[in-house]
């Protein structure tokens, strides 16, 4: 959730100076969610972790001045700088719905299939026949997902600065030149710096390393090297080379590189927020 304020103001020091302030305050809050690795539960009682994967971060002050100085005649200088912050990323929860049985972790989707072809899963006429318990039941095991002899994606984990909203800290200077009457040429120069940006890029938590690799006794440069970590777990190269499931329940038709992740139970790679930045330059000519 996202909740915030603030306000404007402009002032005209002299005749060739205007000067515009503008402050806004963020508050964020981010609560729902589990870790990488084996599933955890936030919240206090029996199941959970007594603690708060990430907290409201009340900090979020966006203050943006800027100024026009007339240096000349014809001639106007203009400067900016603000900070800005966007909003946090979606987190999702667990559900009957992602694979984990029918039960989540309270808010549970209930389905009616159909028992065999040409019929009906359930008939209005006669209501729907559930247990009204399982739309709010619970199931708090740390392997609640993947179900035993899959692999899944990454869909419900925290980083530690969850609660923290992507901040872009931006600044700009432009000069205006009116060369006639009718033609004005100006040259900006604008740039910006981001931090707790989350993204599909960048640095991962479940990339495979060359450390990785050396836990396991491998190395970049060795012969088979692409054969080995692209073989199931089940084969014999495998078996040979001394690998077996890292845990019970792993699948041994998923690829040895995929056992050697550090959170092998995810098939795809674990993002965390980090830094952005980018400058521009710009001109253009105005004809009247």
């Amino acid at each position: 959730m996202n909740t915030g304020f603030g306000g404007i103001t402009n002032r005209r020091d002299t005749k060739s100076i205007t000067a515009t302030t503008n402050l806004r305050l963020t508050l964020s809050t981010h609560r729902l969610g589990t870790c990488p690795g084996p599933f955890q539960f936030e919240g206090n009682g029996p199941g959970r972790c007594n603690c708060l994967f990430s907290r409201g971060y009340p900090f979020a002050i966006g203050p943006r001045i800027g100024a026009a100085w007339q240096v000349a005649p014809k001639t106007v200088v203009r400067v900016g700088w603000g900070v800005a912050y966007g909003q946090l990323s979606g987190y999702g929860y667990v559900t009957n719905q992602n694979g984990a049985g029918t039960v989540g972790i309270g808010w549970n989707t209930l389905t009616f299939n159909s028992p065999a072809f040409g019929q009906a899963g359930a008939v209005l006429g006669t209501g729907l026949q559930y247990n009204p318990a399982l739309l709010t039941a619970q199931n708090l095991t740390p392997g609640i997902l993947p179900t035993p002899g899959t692999t899944t994606a990454p869909q419900y984990y925290f980083d530690p600065n969850a609660g923290r909203p992507p901040r872009i800290n931006e600044w700009s200077m432009g000069v205006q030149r009116e060369i006639t009457k009718d033609l004005l040429v100006e040259a900006n120069f604008v740039g910006n710096a981001g931090t707790w940006e989350t993204a599909s890029t960048g640095t991962s938590l479940n990339y495979v390393t060359p450390q990785n690799l050396a836990a396991h006794g491998l190395t970049l440069g060795q012969s088979n090297l692409t054969t080995l970590l692209t073989s199931p777990l089940s084969s014999a190269q495998a078996g040979a080379a001394g690998f077996t499931a890292p845990y019970s329940g792993f699948p041994t038709s998923a690829t040895v590189f995929q056992s050697i992740r550090p959170y092998p139970m995810y098939a795809s790679a674990l993002n965390a927020n980090g830094p952005l930045w980018g400058t521009a330059g710009m001109t253009r000519c105005r004809q009247k």
